[in-house]
């Protein structure tokens, strides 16, 4: 029962790897067409993940300094990915947000362009709705698994409940 199981969490793994090879394939002209910096990327998606963002928890996210992610997300708002905003908490702070313009090019770059939309019309009505189904039991699996292991993170044991060698 055991090794069936392994077979099939690998067989599911390698299915999920061949569709995200084939929607990465949909959307390697958006990639081309970046003129952003790798630092600038990972700054558009942390907008993408953390909506409520400070420009602190910024740098504080991808290890860097508040002064280079001020000029990180500056260079966003130049190119109009990204916008500065009244902080709803603090009025006289601006937080960084994605613009409709940086919203979509995360989902283009992220979601495979137009190419899983365009597919999504060849399925039939049983097979759509057995594909959303395992979907969003495959998101709640992963908010799961990614929970329990921002805990484990976050706390990780102290010395007196560790075991010694």
């Amino acid at each position: 029962m055991a090794a069936t199981r392994e077979a099939l969490l690998r067989q599911v793994a390698a299915t999920y790897h061949r569709l995200t090879r084939e929607l990465k394939g949909a959307t390697i002209v958006d990639w081309a067409e970046l003129d952003l910096t790798l630092a600038q990327i990972k700054v558009l998606f942390v907008l993408a993940d953390e909506e409520a963002a400070t420009i602190g928890q910024v740098g504080e996210l991808l290890g860097i300094g508040q002064s280079t992610a001020s000029h990180l997300v500056e260079r966003l708002v130049q190119v109009g990915l990204a916008a500065r905003v009244e902080d709803p908490a603090d009025r006289r702070r601006a937080v960084p947000r994605l613009t409709p313009r940086g919203e979509d090019l995360v989902d283009r770059l992220l979601g495979g362009g137009d190419a899983l939309p365009a597919a999504l019309p060849h399925l039939d009505d049983a097979a759509l709705v057995a594909i959303g189904q395992s979907l969003e039991a495959l998101i709640a699996a992963v908010q799961a698994s990614t929970r329990a292991l921002t805990s484990a993170a976050n706390n990780p044991p102290d010395a007196a409940t560790r075991a010694v060698p």
